[in-house]
């Protein structure tokens, strides 16, 4: 019979916890082509990045006319990978469309879009 000291024990419990944690990191997806307006894609942003086991949130579909500059708060350790299309028909140049602020890591995925005027202002090819 093989006997296993307390301290290899616990070490071994540690680890297998740190790994189950790391293995249940989940990724979210908002769909903001179902959203009426900025201020909802802001919070359903925002509400899909708060839970502890979400890493990264997924933006994806398309929103025309927003109504105000869309702000999103990054938390430090998330990711929001933006693969949507974000059009503005008419732009204030003293406007922000997009504000991104926070400690946490903002991606364009390719074929993703900012259009303002019928101009891309953000494009990843």
């Amino acid at each position: 019979m093989k006997t296993l000291n307390l301290k290899s024990a616990i070490i071994a419990i540690a680890t297998s916890t740190i790994f189950a944690l790391a293995a249940v990191a989940q990724n979210a997806t908002v769909e903001i082509s179902e959203l009426p307006t900025t201020l909802a894609i802001q919070s359903a942003i925002a509400n899909a990045l708060a839970p502890n086991d979400v890493s990264s949130v997924t933006v994806t579909g398309e929103f025309s006319n927003p109504d105000q500059t869309l702000t999103i708060s990054i938390p430090p350790g998330k990711v929001v990978i933006w693969q949507a299309q974000y059009v503005v028909p008419v732009v204030n140049v003293l406007n922000v469309l997009l504000l991104i602020e926070g400690e946490g890591e903002f991606q364009l995925a390719a074929g993703a879009t900012v259009k303002a005027n019928n101009n891309v202002a953000i494009r990843l090819q």
